[in-house]
């Protein structure tokens, strides 16, 4: 077995997700959060809430992609409730959040202007 040394320069790094709680660096959430290479927001709307004005601070950090994770299973979203993504070109993939999580580590690590909407 290779061993690689870690080369993630992202301020904030997933360390870990189990369902209901999400480890950034040495600290544990068990709420939903926002989350790029710099910056932690808590996110306030549930999914049952979530409407188009609630994108403003994802918008705010100009990602090229978001990631929705749904919690432990995918739940899809309104087409019309990801509308302004859609109006600013930026890409965003649903899934689950132990995917999101995973895929958020990976292209940060890649240095790709990603952030991510987590719902433990």
């Amino acid at each position: 077995m290779q061993f690689h040394q870690d080369t993630n320069s992202a301020k904030f790094q997933i360390r870990s997700y189990r369902s209901g709680q999400i480890t950034v660096n040495t600290e544990t959430y068990g709420q939903p959060i926002l989350l790029d290479a710099q910056h932690l927001i808590p996110w306030t709307p549930s999914l049952q809430t979530l409407s188009i004005v609630d994108w403003e601070p994802v918008l705010a950090l100009r990602p090229k992609i978001v990631l929705i994770g749904t919690g432990s299973d995918t739940v899809w979203l309104q087409p019309a409730l990801l509308q302004p993504l859609i109006d600013k070109q930026i890409g965003y993939e649903i899934m689950n959040t132990g995917a999101a999580c995973r895929t958020f580590t990976i292209l940060t690590a890649d240095e790709r202007h990603v952030c991510a909407v987590l719902y433990p």
